[in-house]
This record gives structure tokens, sequence and C-alpha cells, in this order.
């Protein structure tokens, strides 16, 4: 039996759990597990979910925590999200590390989960070794994620990051936030699948064109893989993902000069579709100086990013009373022990 940390990717469609043994320095997963995270059931519903799938990512392994990276504004160190619309509307103001804990005996530690994407790619993926690095993910929303000097930074009030919600347009289409001209409005699945569904109504997506009409649903990869054929509407699409995310990232680049710029999410699949435009972007809007040491990657650890580095962060937080404890003692001289 193995000491593990387990770490969580909760989404409004499934849980993802894996199991890391303790004090391990690779990315191989001992226990995988995904079930339905079942959003919208209620909180208990959704938490029952969480614990059950990381008790099965974990098998006969000893369990000495869990990490749990959740879609939503929340506070790392209370313990309590704020609110999670994708889980359910009942989402707010939860204290999900202390109800966890009750369901599970061992501590647990909560994060956005796009900060938790960035410091699984930090420390096993795409993002090795970067000094300065920003993680964005892509899909049914944007999120984004800062490792400086090695730590997430979470800002002075926890919601650095949120790239997602960075105004590239006053007057542009209005974001599921309630506001106009996020980045998150213009580059995430919905708008993408809103823009293909028009394309094939004006006869520039022929081959898309085709599935739509027998009703099958329509991912980002099914428009991705017909761009690449060649339908101009959807080649215009991701060129404009392209155009809209380097916008927005020419300003972050200018302001925090990182090293390295991963890219991951569903969308991230297109990536030969939008990268070319996303570096033309960068390289009008951005200083020479501050975009040199610029590396761009797409990110490499898929669905298991979010929970490595929960199950990273869990570990990290355990760090300084494990060294308390560890630490020699020392008493006066004389004295007794």
């Amino acid at each position: 039996m193995t000491d593990v940390v387990v770490g969580v990717d909760l989404g409004g469609t499934h849980a993802r759990a894996g199991a890391l043994p303790v004090g391990g320095r690779g990315a191989r997963l001992l226990g995988f597990a995904k079930l339905s995270s079942r959003s919208g059931c209620g909180v208990d519903a959704v938490l029952d979910a969480v614990a059950a799938c990381a008790r099965a990512a974990a098998g006969p392994h000893r369990v000495r925590g869990v990490g749990v990276g959740l879609p939503g504004p929340l506070d790392a160190e209370a313990g309590v999200v704020h609110e999670a619309p994708n889980l359910g509307a009942d989402f707010r103001a939860v204290p999900v590390a202390r109800l966890l804990r009750k369901r599970l005996g061992v501590p647990v530690l909560i994060e956005n989960d796009a900060n938790a994407v960035a410091v699984g790619e930090h420390r096993f993926g795409a993002g090795r070794g970067a000094r300065a690095l920003l993680c964005v993910t892509l899909g049914t929303g944007v999120g984004g994620g800062l490792v400086l000097d090695g730590r997430l930074w979470r800002g002075a009030s926890g919601s650095a990051g949120e790239i997602g919600h960075v105004p590239i347009r006053p007057d542009g289409l209005q974001c599921a936030c309630g506001r106009h001209g996020c980045l998150e409005a213009t580059v995430s699945t919905r708008r993408i699948l809103a823009r293909t569904r028009a394309a094939a109504r004006a006869g520039a997506a022929p081959r898309l064109a085709k599935l739509l009409r027998t009703g099958s649903s329509v991912q980002v990869r099914d428009v991705a893989r017909a761009a690449r054929r060649g339908d101009p509407g959807l080649v215009r699409i991701f060129e404009d993902v392209g155009r809209d995310l380097g916008f927005a990232l020419a300003g972050v680049v200018q302001v925090l000069n990182p090293d390295c710029l991963v890219i991951g999410g569903g969308i991230a699949g297109a990536w030969p579709l939008f990268v070319g435009r996303l570096e033309s972007e960068l390289r009008v809007r951005a200083f020479e100086a501050a975009r040199a040491p610029l590396r761009l990657r797409r990110g490499r650890l898929g669905d298991r990013a979010g929970i490595l580095g929960a199950a990273t962060l869990l570990e990290q937080r355990a760090e300084p009373a494990r060294e308390r404890r560890e630490a020699p003692r020392h008493h006066p001289r004389g004295a007794g022990p």
C-alpha cells in the first residue's frame, strides 16, 4: 500500500481524479477515475460524486489528502467557493473543502481549475522550467493561471489570471459574465459553434453542413477537422480566434514579460489553425524586448493537467508542516529533552 495524494478536476460534466505517490517527482498516476459530476443536482450530489471519484482513483492506496480544481471564483485559503454556475445555481458561498473533508476524512484543498492546470503544466508539462508562466485554457470558458518564480500567483484577492474577462472590444458581444466585449465572448467553444452554424447556413462550410443536417452533435474537433479540409468559413473562424487571443495576450506579455505562454483546453486541439495568427499579433502588438524570451507552447498534459496541478498544490501546502515536524529539536545546553 502506497501513500498517495489525489488530484480532482471537477467540471460541469465530469469529475476526473488521479492518485500520485506522496513525494513523487513524476507524472505517472497510480490510479484514475472519471464519473459524472452530477452538476445541477445540488451541492450534496456534486460533492458525493467528487468523493466517490477520489476514492475510486485511490483504489487500495492510503490517501493523505485531496486537491480539487473547480470552475468559478473561490477563496482557496478559506476553502469556500463563491459561485460556480457550471456546477449548479446553488453553488454560492459553499465551504467545499470542509464538506469534502467530512466525507473523506483527509485534508482537502480547493483551487480554481485554470490555476490548477497552470501548476500542472509548470511542474510536469509544457511550462517546465519557466520562471514566469502564463497558462491559458480555451474551452466552454476561457481561464488563465500565473506561476511566477515557481509559485502560483493568485493576486491580492485571489482573482489573478482571469484572462477570459479581459475586455477587447468595448461594444462587443455579451459574455456569460454579463459584461460586453470580453475575450471569452469571442474565442470560447460556445462562440465557435455559433459561428459554425452561421457559416453552414451561409454556404461557407459545406462539409460540416452535411453533419449539421443529420442532427448530430457537433464539437470543436469536428469544426477543426472540416477547417483543415478547407471549408473557408471555418478557416476564418480559427484565424479570428488567433487574432483575438493575440490582441488580449499582447497586453499581458507587455505587463508581465513571461518567458513561457502555454495554451491548453479543448480548443488547443485546433492549434495549427490559429497559432500563426496569434504569433503575428504578438509580433505586431508587443515590444520585441517583452516577447524575445517568450516561448509559445501548446499544453502537453491534456485532461491530466488539472489533476496533477491540484495534487501538486496540496503537497506544496503540506511541505511547511512536514518540515516543521521533521526539523531537529534544539535545547539549551544542559536542558533535558
